[in-house]
């Protein structure tokens, strides 16, 4: 489903051509049918009865097609009235009481036709303001989101042309949404310097809602560019972000439909609304940059470590476990006690060196920089005393943070069945395309799994989400568990 179908669905939807063809034809039609219908009994039915039945013909098709067409059906219906005040046969009417029945009845069917309409608007900008408030507070992208405000707009308001404009720092407007009735709107991604008589240029000045009757040509490229649209009456409104000024709302009708006396006051709901997906996008990228900066600094810290265990402590027992060798070579035969010392010795060195080396390969990845992906995770999979199960498709190297990510995962989900599941076999896929790596773990272990225990679940999910991936968890107890990440990947070096 798109964001404007999510936009719409469930909305009152403004009135389609087919249901104002039909309130027009229920205004003229419903009127005459009530009156043959009654006529053969007007002596005992009377005015009275015959007004409320038209006046329920007025409140349908003011539902149906709007004010409109239930204006018509009000005058057939008080044309239609004087049929049944008597005496029947002739057009004289009563001037007390029939006449002021049937002047009563014009105001309250008038009074009625614009409660019903206005009801009716309301209704439907409430309920679509409702829908956008959902997208707004959702994870929908802030292009997809700008392009069905413009949509909406047009369709509530039934304006010509709709503009969402963001303000630069260099005095510049960019459109981020637009929406035309005719021919292509005005491209997203346009950017334009501001100045000259125009709203655009208003609104950035004054940080307040303003219209403008006409547009005169000034000399700018904004008031150009909205004569080459053919509209002159505008009106708009500023997006205010964090009390800041952060761009506006502009809508344009062409000559001859002038737009509502309150159209600033219904614009200004869905800045609101825009000013709050703003907000809270901006808010989730600087979360993501966070854990993204989280992420990296945490990668070079383990890579810093793993060098200095590398160059340091362990080239050092290296050479010393040589000096006790050499040592030991040269002591004389009647010490074999003390060179079976020195050689238990050395063997503890090398347990201790390539401990190191284990730690070091847990803290930083470098059989991933070497090998790749596919490399290290068979390396991963031989280790697990859990038999592991690797599938591979599409492999080929991708970003040193994608790969350092799903090494992670890997690593920590086998860790994990082998301490927590009790499971008898796992299995590993790694499904490479154009743009994702889609990584996959299961196993056939107790199930349960819980990220909040303390399983280092939690801290994997926040490595990939900072990439942009995704991570879902399945588990359930005496099946299994199952988790599948989708990592967003960038070949090396671009």
């Amino acid at each position: 489903m798109t964001v404007r179908s999510r936009l719409m669905k469930g909305a009152l939807r403004q009135p389609s051509a087919a249901r104002r063809r039909t309130a027009w034809l229920i205004a003229i039609g419903a009127p005459v049918v009530l009156s043959l219908s009654l006529w053969p009994a007007r002596t005992s039915f009377g005015l009275t009865g015959f007004l409320l039945w038209a006046l329920l013909v007025v409140v349908v098709v003011a539902i149906v097609g709007g004010f409109r067409p239930s204006l018509l059906a009000v005058a057939v219906g008080t044309v239609a009235a004087v049929f049944f005040t008597p005496p029947y046969g002739t057009l004289a009417v009563d001037l007390h009481p029939d006449l002021l029945a049937i002047v009563a009845f014009l105001a309250v069917a008038v009074i009625s036709s614009l409660l019903v309409d206005e009801l009716a608007r309301i209704a439907q900008e409430q309920a679509v303001l409702r829908q956008v408030a959902t997208l707004a507070a959702g994870p929908s992208s802030s292009s997809a989101l700008f392009a069905s405000v413009a949509e909406v707009i047009a369709d509530l308001f039934r304006v010509d042309l709709v503009l969402l404009i963001r303000y630069h720092p260099d005095a510049t407007a960019e459109v981020v949404g637009s929406w035309r009735r005719t021919d292509d709107p005005v491209p997203v991604g346009t950017r334009s310097p501001l100045g000259g008589d125009n709203l655009t240029s208003r609104i950035a000045k004054t940080s307040a809602p303003s219209r403008m009757a006409n547009y005169t040509e000034d000399g700018s490229e904004i008031t150009r560019t909205a004569l080459s649209v053919g509209t002159r009456g505008s009106a708009g409104v500023p997006i205010l972000v964090d009390d800041s000024l952060w761009g506006s709302i502009i809508v344009q009708s062409k000559v001859g439909r002038p737009l509502p006396g309150d159209m600033e006051t219904r614009l200004s709901q869905f800045t609101e609304l825009v000013a709050l997906a703003i907000a809270s996008s901006d808010a989730r990228s600087e979360l993501s940059a966070s854990r993204a900066r989280i992420v990296v600094a945490a990668d070079a810290t383990r890579r810093q470590i793993e060098r200095n265990l590398h160059d340091g402590v362990q080239q050092r027992l290296v050479s010393l476990s040589l000096e006790l060798r050499a040592i030991e070579s040269e002591l004389p035969v009647d010490l074999a006690d003390i060179q079976a010392r020195i050689s238990e010795t050395v063997r503890g060195l090398q347990d201790v060196v390539e401990g190191i080396q284990e730690i070091s390969r847990g803290i930083h990845p470098a059989i991933v920089s070497r090998g790749g992906l596919e490399a290290a995770v068979k390396a991963l999979g031989r280790r697990s005393p859990v038999p592991v199960e690797l599938d591979v498709r599409g492999e080929r190297r991708i970003s040193e943070q994608a790969e350092v990510a799903a090494y992670y995962v890997v690593s920590e989900a086998l860790t994990n069945v082998v301490k927590h599941a009790d499971a008898s076999f796992a299995s590993v896929s790694l499904v490479f395309d154009d743009s994702s790596l889609h990584l996959v773990i299961a196993d056939d272990g107790v199930g349960g799994a819980d990220p909040s225990a303390g399983s280092g679940l939690v801290g994997l999910s926040d490595r990939i989400q900072a990439l942009g991936g995704r991570f879902e968890i399945a588990t359930q107890a005496g099946v299994g568990t199952r988790l599948a990440m989708t990592i967003p990947v960038t070949p090396p070096g671009t």
